[in-house]
């Protein structure tokens, strides 16, 4: 039924079959690893792929749509974003809650895509190289800083229970 709504979506928009069919396929991907993360027992990876597979499949449907006015190549780093955001939803789906072990990593990833974002629409003025060549250590002593707070966190919580 979502495959015949999809492309009677995409046939009444005009978007080219190719580009409609290669969303339909990241769908079906992610419907199969919806069922297989139901059924098996270790569930956690599939629901992550599962999350990550329907938000590129809706990103993919709404470039073959043309509702986004800038081509792929521009908008690519929204993929890190999703894969931390699909992280996060696996996190809480595996404990209930938000765990630093999953935490820390989506918003790493989600920051990521959002600096990657800002340079590939040119929101920021200079490049990508040029903003590693003057800001690395600030880089470095930041994500050092947030290592060592993850692993005192870690420690704290050992000694509590």
């Amino acid at each position: 039924m979502s495959i015949g709504i999809t492309l009677f979506i995409g046939s009444i928009m005009h978007a080219p079959h190719v580009k409609v069919s290669i969303a339909l396929s990241y769908a079906i991907a992610g419907i199969m690893c919806t069922v297989i993360a139901i059924k098996v027992h270790r569930r956690s990876v599939y629901i992550f792929i599962t999350a990550f597979f329907s938000q590129v499949t809706l990103l993919l449907f709404f470039s073959a749509l043309d509702i986004f006015l800038i081509s792929i190549e521009k908008w690519w780093p929204v993929l890190a974003i999703c894969s931390g955001i699909a992280l996060m939803l696996t996190g809480w789906n595996q404990y209930g809650t938000l765990k630093y072990k999953y935490l820390v990593p989506s918003v790493i990833f989600i920051i990521l895509g959002f600096l990657l974002l800002m340079f590939s629409l040119e929101i920021i003025p200079f490049s990508f190289s040029r903003f590693i060549q003057v800001w690395w250590p600030i880089l470095i002593a930041s994500a050092g800083l947030i290592l060592f707070l993850v692993a005192l966190s870690t420690r704290i919580r050992i000694k509590n229970t």
